[in-house]
Formats: structure tokens, C-alpha cells, sequence
């Protein structure tokens, strides 16, 4: 059976070619509320085997999409890697995800796991933001050759630029206590660490 994984929901990787685009590469660091292209990126380690590491996420993720579960958690597991999530009444389609994939180093398992905003989900509001972008110019233009002020054009290309700048903070996240990390990113590290006992580690030897 052919792995379908990559067409699975997954965070918003250093690899995609969203981040690629000219000026966007240095948000993808940037530790702010209102940037949704931050991607936090942790190594963690648990003693526990990849395939066991599956068989416990595996278990305690639901059975039927879009059931939380009893840990208010949602995702997949596929070989060697998993997509969580947290689902909530609110914020659900903007919330950001968490994504990783194991290996084993003698007997320790490695677990490079990302927090970001679901890859569809950034790729959509680029689009979005580039459609409405572009046409607020196009609304000044047509003001301009026409030699009056249209109250509805004003407002619709005020319209244009405000929604994917609203969105865009929308799918931001808060950033902890310590600035070092997002608060999303803590609740799916303690999920985790409850789950598979994995633990953030230093740099692989």
C-alpha cells in the first residue's frame, strides 16, 4: 500500500516553497503574536521504539475525524511520523499543528518535531492575500481614471486589504512566558511528553 502521508495535513515546513518567497524566510524566526509563518522547531527524545511511539499516539488520537477525544486532540499517524493537533469550539481552522517523525539512534528514539500553521491552511492565505492585494490597486485605478470617489469601491478595497491582514493575525499564536516558545507549542509538547514520555533534548550526537 503506497504511503499517502505527504498528502496528509501537516505543519508548515522550513522546506515549503511558501517560505522560499523573497522576504518571507526571516518570518519563519520571527517569534511574534501576529506572525503566521512562524515555525518552531524542537528535538525530542523518548526511550520508547518508533513503532511503539505509533501503537501509544495511535491510541490515544480518536478513531473518527473530527472527534476530539478525551484529551481534546485530533491527527494521524503514519510510519515513523505523526500530525497533531488541538481542537477546540474556537480557532480551529487557523490553530497551528504539530508535526514529527521519528528515528532511532541505538536506543534512544529521535523526534524532529515542528509547530507551525497546517501548510494547506498558509498556502490558502497566500493565495487569498495575493488575490485581494491585488485588487485594491486595481479599485485606486479605476477611482482615479473615473475622476470621483466611489463610496463602495473605497470600502471594498479597504475590505481588500484588511481581510488577509486580519487573517493572517488570526492564525498568529501567543508566544509563552519565556518568549523562547509559542503556548500552543507547550500544550502539544505536554501532550506528548504524557503520551510517548518524550523529553526536549539537545542536538543529536
Amino acid at each position: 500500500m503506497p504511503d499517502l502521508s505527504g498528502l496528509h495535513p501537516q505543519a508548515l515546513s522550513m522546506t515549503s516553497w511558501l517560505v522560499r518567497l523573497p522576504g518571507l524566510r526571516r518570518l519563519t524566526h520571527r517569534v511574534a503574536w501576529w506572525n503566521p509563518l512562524w515555525i518552531e522547531s524542537f528535538e525530542l527524545m523518548s526511550v520508547n521504539r518508533p513503532e511503539v511511539c505509533e501503537d501509544l499516539l495511535n491510541a490515544a488520537l480518536p478513531n473518527m475525524p473530527g472527534v476530539p477525544g478525551d484529551r481534546r486532540m485530533r491527527g494521524y499517524v503514519w510510519r515513523v511520523g505523526f500530525t497533531i493537533n488541538r481542537i477546540t469550539p474556537w480557532a480551529n481552522g487557523l490553530r497551528a499543528m504539530g508535526t514529527g517523525q521519528f528515528s532511532r539512534v541505538g536506543v534512544v528514539t529521535y523526534i524532529d518535531f515542528r509547530v507551525a500553521l497546517g501548510r494547506y491552511t498558509a498556502y490558502a492565505l497566500a493565495v487569498l492575500a495575493a488575490f485581494f492585494l491585488a485588487i485594491a490597486p486595481l479599485i485606486l485605478v479605476a477611482m482615479v481614471l473615473r475622476g470621483r470617489i466611489e463610496p463602495l469601491l473605497l470600502l471594498f478595497g479597504a475590505f481588500s486589504i484588511t481581510l488577509p491582514l486580519g487573517l493572517a493575525v488570526t492564525a498568529g499564536r501567543m508566544p509563552s512566558a519565556d518568549h523562547r516558545r509559542s503556548e500552543e507549542a507547550d500544550r502539544l509538547l505536554a501532550f506528548l511528553h504524557e503520551v510517548i514520555g518524550a523529553e526536549p533534548q539537545p542536538a543529536r550526537p
